[in-house]
């Protein structure tokens, strides 16, 4: 990555959303969106059972 665009360190635990559907969850990045270091996210299609069993 470029840098300058991405997920920031304090953005841990924070929603990736696109037109309203959530597709991840930001799990953790070095810096603030630095060159180099891509952000770090959860799938969560991959939880979804687990999401409607605890709920």
């Amino acid at each position: 990555p470029e840098g300058g665009k991405g997920q920031c360190h304090s953005d841990s635990g924070g929603p990736l959303v696109i037109d309203g559907v959530q597709y991840g969850i930001v799990s953790y990045a070095k810096g603030c969106a630095e060159k180099g270091y891509p952000g770090v996210l959860t799938k969560v299609s991959g939880y979804v059972d687990w999401i409607q069993e605890h709920r």
